[in-house]
């Protein structure tokens, strides 16, 4: 007969087994739905498997194989490798438009910061990069943040094509971003 230590031992194990090194919660579920329904999924049928990443799942034995004769013998299934679509390239320049009057300002790729692409505008020290704690944000040369994506996700590869309100001093704009290539 099992004991409560014997499924303690087993959680144990499963958790040292799942890569994130935990049982996976419903926040995890929760939070691939919002991926597959937002507007950054790009995963046309595909088979995900959420959770924190565990390499099998387990279904009962086929009837007449050897663990199949036992009852109610599970064998092992192999998870799929999940078909991750190569990686698009990140775009060469960027253009912000002021929703205002128009305005553009152009940005160029330069380089990496934080392993993704950075872009610097083309008439002055302002940069648009990634970081670990702003997210996507542009920023002037002394580190100051100037702007932000409005309702985009902090992690993105690459920065959000939508609505960014700036920000210095008294004033405040909003902007389109317009990958240009």
């Amino acid at each position: 007969m099992a004991s409560a230590r014997d499924g303690v031992e087993a959680v144990d194990r499963l958790t040292e087994a799942a890569p994130l090194e935990r049982l996976g919660r419903p926040v995890d579920i929760a939070r691939t739905a919002a991926f597959l329904v937002g507007p950054a999924c790009r995963v046309p049928g595909r088979t995900l498997l959420a959770g924190t990443g565990g390499g099998t799942a387990r279904r009962p034995a086929p009837p007449g194989s050897p663990a199949g004769l036992q009852s109610g013998a599970m064998t092992d299934v192999p998870s799929p490798s999940p078909s991750v679509p190569a990686p698009t390239p990140a775009p060469s320049a960027l253009t912000f438009v002021r929703h205002l009057d128009g305005l553009r300002h152009r940005f160029a790729r330069a380089g990496e910061r934080n392993g993704r692409p950075a872009y610097r505008r083309a008439d002055g020290e302002v940069w648009c990069f990634w970081s670990p704690t702003e997210g996507w944000h542009c920023a002037i040369g002394d580190g100051r943040v100037t702007a932000h994506p409005l309702d985009a996700p902090a992690d993105a590869p690459r920065p959000p094509a939508t609505v960014w309100r700036s920000f210095k001093d008294d004033r405040s704009y909003l902007y389109d971003l317009r990958v240009d290539g």
